[in-house]
């Protein structure tokens, strides 16, 4: 995919593009489950609309929507991460400098594919409108389709994570050429797909259903939490699955697959872990949540930065979670408070034989499930969506090179989508 024009919105450009062509994404059938080990694809070459006519693509144009979340994803993690400060920039790229300063610099820069690490918006809308163009042809194809409630369940589900995060990390967005939108009301567009998802997904009787139904779960629960809905959280998280886990997969095959995390971090040294996350203990017992390796002062690419690296993904290869059960009594804990999050701060400590924690104090309650919330979902693309709900305090000052923090929270609408849209 080209970067759009220079003064064309990123909604006609989708538009454009999915009348067009679609990127084919086919994956064998063990890779419609949970995800539990490393996956292989097979990316064959582009499709021509008149082939996406045809109901027996209907399984090609739903993964290829998975397909194109799962690239956003790596990049939503690693960008996200960075612009909230769980990386430090340790090279001397100018447009990662912009995002770990969070300048207005990066996003008055042009937006590519998610072929480009550094890009959000076009790579969340490019997920959103592949899941939400599914939906369409693999409705219009009817009874055609002998997977049909599976398919689009599962791409109505990928659509409600793709507002989902695009809620949480920009200040206010636009889509498909329309208005400017809050994140309140993008938070109640992922709810309606993340039901529209369960509608479908419940009436499957594919061996991957519930899988989506947990993801829609956790999806319409995160989006609830967001949205001050505590009974909704509870309603939602409280069917999710224990053990469940929804992953992007990731592959060491090709560049576009990377685990961008572990290729920017341990094998390029272009980031660092920030220091909030180093020596993290829980009772004087090293925390394995956050495990991180200490390769020494001066060793960043740039000569210069401290160079810590993450052990949560070990490999080009490895999958990132995105949806899980954990998160989901997280989300409980937050919004019950009292004796209902210590006992799950402690359910969850227990999978990694850390010291229980005690309190019947609320603000301390609430402090320690933010911090659990902290580290559990280290660099699963939370961290952005957290700081903004809990309205924390954002890095201020100079980073360890000098260099100048602005007062950006969220992430400004792109210039390029202000620029093309002509109802902005």
């Amino acid at each position: 995919m080209n970067p759009v024009d220079k003064h064309e919105s990123f909604g006609s450009h989708l538009r454009r593009l999915s009348r067009r062509v679609v990127r084919g994404l086919v994956l064998p059938a063990f890779a419609l489950t949970a995800c539990d080990g490393l996956l292989d694809v097979e990316l064959p070459g582009d499709l021509v609309e008149s082939d996406l006519n045809d109901p027996a693509m209907a399984t090609t144009l739903a993964l290829s929507a998975q397909g194109d979340f799962e690239c956003m994803f790596r990049n939503y993690v690693f960008t996200g991460g960075a612009w909230a400060t769980e990386f430090l920039i340790a090279n001397n790229s100018r447009p990662l400098l912009q995002v770990t300063s969070r300048s207005h610099d990066w996003i008055e820069a042009p937006q590519n594919s998610c072929d480009d690490i550094l890009a959000l918006w076009l790579p969340l809308n490019t997920a959103r409108v592949q899941a939400e163009n599914a939906v369409v042809r693999i409705q219009q194809f009817g009874d055609a389709v002998p997977n049909r409630d599976y398919l689009i369940g599962l791409s109505y589900a990928y659509a409600g994570y793709a507002y989902q995060l695009a809620g949480e990390a920009f200040c206010e967005l636009a889509f498909d050429d329309g208005p400017l939108v809050t994140r309140e009301e993008t938070f109640r567009i992922a709810e309606q797909r993340f039901t529209s998802a369960l509608e479908h997904a419940r009436q499957s009787t594919d061996p991957d259903a519930r899988s989506i139904v947990n993801m829609a779960l956790v999806g319409r629960a995160r989006a609830r939490l967001n949205l001050g809905d505590a009974a909704g959280v509870v309603e939602d998280a409280s069917q999710v699955d224990e053990g469940f886990v929804r992953y992007a997969t990731a592959s060491s095959t090709t560049g576009r697959r990377y685990n961008t995390v572990y290729v920017q971090n341990n094998e390029g040294r272009a980031v660092s872990i920030a220091p909030e996350y180093r020596g993290l203990t829980v009772d004087g017992v090293p925390d394995p949540r956050v495990r991180l390796e200490h390769y020494g002062e001066g060793t960043g690419f740039d000569n210069l930065t401290d160079m810590w690296g993450q052990t949560k993904y070990m490999s080009r290869g490895s999958p990132m979670p995105f949806s899980t059960w954990r998160e989901a009594q997280l989300m409980i804990a937050e919004v019950e408070g009292g004796q209902t999050a210590v006992n799950i701060i402690n359910r969850l400590r227990e999978t990694f034989d850390l010291p229980p924690f005690s309190s019947t104090d609320e603000a301390e309650i609430r402090a320690q499930v933010r911090e659990e919330r902290r580290r559990e979902l280290f660099l699963q693309g939370t961290r952005i969506g957290d700081k903004l709900r809990w309205n924390e305090p954002w890095a201020t000052g100079v980073n360890q090179r000098g260099e100048p923090y602005s007062d950006r929270t969220c992430i400004p609408l792109v210039t390029q989508e202000i620029l093309g849209n002509p109802h902005i």
